[in-house]
């Protein structure tokens, strides 16, 4: 088994997975994952479900895709899915080592209320012994809520299924409820509380490590497939240089930071082929309305025009590069969106503090400064939170740089403090309330629009 196998096996354990999902997320060019899942489709280790026109994915029957439906699967150009066998599931672990008796799963339904603040939880795996374990020390783990004593309900399952494809003779489930936890660590915490949660999150990092990941060498596919598949993702023709393409890569760019922008993302967010994307990103690069920051041999080097080459690289997940507009690519996504700048506002949450009541800085900059005045009087019910009254500062800023490509002559900003808004987690809130909320946010999802997709045949 080589390293794109096994990746693509590894990837779809809990759940289908898409191929070029794969490919991007682990860094496996196109041609690698192309001639893997074709050995794994015809050994019977994975199958595939195609959604056809409108029907579901889920009465879809499981096939084994050809060679060139995978081709056109990973451009983009076939809707599908894959999951594992159980032959695929026992050939994972044969590679992996897994051990099951390190396996849990647990579920907290936080959106069902039991009583004031309670919802309740269940912990299921097949050692006892790491269920109990795992309740005791939940109240220092992180992110975790904290399960009520007394309230638990133990149950055994004969047979358990973990995963669609895997069964285990016997497994514990327990049910409890569980209240959420406040901010535990702070500067007044002792050192000895301190050191029980370092060694429960210690414990809990190592308990989840019920497999090993095996090292691969870096390989490639053999010259001759890699050479053939390569060539059919890659030809960039005219008909593939879309306006929609360039749009979308320009677009997905707009409000992002400079480290961001890469074009494997915008051509899995934006369902394009990585034809499409190659062709699109290389006319842009060529009309200076975009550059690229690029990190090679750990030296970045940045205002970079990429060359078709350096671009497929980067699609393969071979290169890092983030791309960013250029003032001019700006205003070439301007004339085709028609944006209102006067609905764009920045809003910032800073300075949370652990150690006492939950408290923020908040700031809002707009070209318009009556739509700050309204986002303050619906706060209560668009935002977590909550302004303190008598806080509120104004300033004017002249000029502002409402992107990083695009500056306004003239915008204003309002800084103040802030407390967690508790009507998000308050469950008895009055109908007048509702209403209310539900006429602000209204007008709030509004004001997101605030520019206008085009649309392209």
């Amino acid at each position: 088994m080589n390293k794109a196998e096994y990746w693509i096996l590894r990837r779809a354990l809990k759940h289908e997975e898409s191929l070029r999902d794969v490919a991007y997320e682990c860094g496996l060019a196109l041609a690698e994952v192309a001639v893997a899942a074709n050995r794994l489709f015809q050994n019977g280790d994975i199958l595939a479900r195609v959604i056809d026109g409108d029907k579901d994915l889920e009465n879809s029957p499981n096939v084994v895709l050809t060679m060139s439906e995978i081709q056109a699967y990973l451009d983009g150009k076939l809707r599908a899915s894959y999951a594992l066998t159980s032959q695929g599931g026992a050939r994972w672990e044969a590679i992996a080592q897994a051990e099951w008796n390190r396996y849990f799963v647990w579920y907290c339904n936080d959106s069902k209320v039991v009583k004031g603040e309670l919802f309740e939880c269940e912990l299921i795996g097949s050692e006892r012994q790491l269920i109990e374990e795992i309740i005791r020390i939940d109240c220092y783990l992180p992110g975790h809520s904290i399960h009520i004593q007394e309230t638990e309900i133990w149950e055994v399952l004969e047979p358990w299924q973990p995963t669609y494809w895997k069964t285990l003779p016997k497994a514990y489930r327990v049910c409890y409820q569980a209240r959420d936890r406040v901010p535990h660590i702070c500067k007044e915490t002792p050192p000895d509380l301190f050191e029980a949660y370092k060694q429960a999150e210690k414990w809990y990092l190592e308990i989840q490590q019920w497999y090993t990941d095996p090292k691969f060498e870096d390989e490639l596919s053999s010259p001759n497939n890699y050479t053939v598949t390569n060539t059919n993702y890659y030809a960039p023709t005219p008909e593939t240089s879309s306006e929609r393409a360039k749009y979308l890569i320009l677009d997905y760019a707009v409000m992002r930071d400079r480290d961001f922008g890469d074009f494997g993302i915008v051509a899995l967010d934006c369902n394009l082929s990585h034809t499409e994307t190659l062709t699109a990103a290389n006319s842009l690069f060529q009309n200076g309305d975009i550059l690229a920051q690029m990190y090679c041999e750990g030296t970045q080097v940045s205002d970079v025009v990429m060359t078709i080459p350096e671009i497929q690289a980067n699609l393969d997940g071979k290169l890092q590069v983030y791309y960013y507009l250029t003032a001019q690519g700006g205003r070439r996504w301007e004339v085709m969106v028609q944006p209102n700048w006067y609905q764009y506002y920045r809003y910032v949450c800073k300075d949370y503090k652990p150690d006492k009541i939950p408290e923020y800085e908040i700031e809002i900059t707009s070209y318009s400064q009556q739509l700050i005045e309204k986002l303050l009087s619906v706060s209560s019910y668009v935002f977590s939170e909550i302004p303190i009254p008598g806080t509120e500062s104004w300033d004017e800023i002249e000029p502002w740089q409402a992107t990083y490509w695009k500056t306004l002559p003239l915008a204003y900003k309002v800084c103040y403090r802030a407390r967690q808004n508790n009507y998000f987690i308050n469950a008895n809130t009055s109908p007048e309330w509702e209403a209310a909320r539900s006429q602000a946010y209204e007008w709030f999802s509004g004001i997101q629009q605030w520019y206008t997709e085009p649309q392209f045949e």
